[in-house]
């Protein structure tokens, strides 16, 4: 999936939403630094509400990295917790434990 972010304002924000979006995900991003890494994380809202996801950008594959002890298991390659899968269909059949 390519990705770009770029800084827009909130007019023209609006104005995408309206135009292409029908199921959206509400989250709130913090940055947390754990260890000299950047975590993005996650806080869902809306209908997704009591999910949390946590992303980490590395360099490689191969890079190490320590662990937070609050982290949960690796979903990176699992369809449901994509946004569009979740935009479609919310939570149903995703544990939030």
């Amino acid at each position: 999936r390519t990705e770009i972010e770029t800084k827009i304002d909130i007019v023209a924000a609006q104005a995408l939403f309206d135009a292409f979006i029908e199921n959206e995900v509400q989250k709130i991003r913090r940055n947390i630094i754990f260890e000299g890494k950047t975590w993005e994380v996650d806080e869902f809202l809306g209908r997704h509400k009591g999910l949390w996801m946590a992303e980490l950008e590395l360099t490689s594959e191969e890079e190490s990295f320590i662990k937070p002890n609050w982290l949960g298991r690796e979903v990176s390659q699992e369809a449901c917790y994509f946004n569009s899968f979740l935009a479609d269909n919310g939570l149903e059949g995703i544990a939030l434990d």
